[in-house]
């Protein structure tokens, strides 16, 4: 059994915290829970981690103004995906390297 770090000395913010739940602990990625940011927390992402690889993906919540729908984006990619059981699946596809980043 792995122990965690500490998640808010990773990512450098007191809200962090490791989700109870880790459903991809056996790929070694692990998951934060929905960290609220900016003012009355109108900013929220997610982050995953592969001690193995020693790389961390954030999963931030934006807007889409042409539609006017909340759109999650995986860190720099594109696009942005319309749920974020999407994007989670793009983030983990990525740190178990079958995915390939988009140009």
């Amino acid at each position: 059994m792995i122990v965690l770090p500490n998640a808010s000395r990773i990512f450098g913010h007191s809200k962090v915290k490791w989700s109870k739940e880790q459903p991809d602990k056996d790929l070694d990625i692990y998951w934060t829970n929905k960290v609220s940011r900016g003012v009355q927390g109108s900013s929220k992402e997610y982050y995953a981690v592969s001690f193995k690889k020693n790389e961390a993906i954030t999963i931030h919540e934006g807007y889409n103004m042409e539609s006017g729908n909340k759109v999650w984006q995986v860190a720099s990619h594109r696009p942005a995906f319309k749920s974020l059981e999407e994007a989670k699946e793009y983030t983990k596809s990525l740190l178990l390297d079958e995915g390939k980043p988009n140009e």
